[in-house]
């Protein structure tokens, strides 16, 4: 989400070089998330764990509330 509202902005400001930056973030998100997938599967599937801690501060409080509400969501 952090992403996307950094690429809106950068779409809205015709800044085309932070989208460029962006677009090169892809592989290494491609690599966290397959290097993490089996860990964080593992952790999510856990129902012995009862508390989650999501910190966020300053333009990041509002991706850490978004996070924190999606878990409760969660059956």
């Amino acid at each position: 989400m952090y992403l996307a509202c950094t690429a809106l902005a950068a779409a809205v400001g015709k800044d085309a070089s932070i989208a460029d930056n962006l677009m090169d973030l892809i592989p290494t998100g491609e690599r966290i998330i397959k290097a993490y997938e089996e860990k964080m599967r593992e952790i999510g599937q856990n129902h012995d764990l009862q508390r989650y801690f999501f910190l966020g501060s300053g333009i990041r409080y509002g991706l850490a509330c978004e996070a924190s509400l999606k878990m409760k969501k969660c059956p």
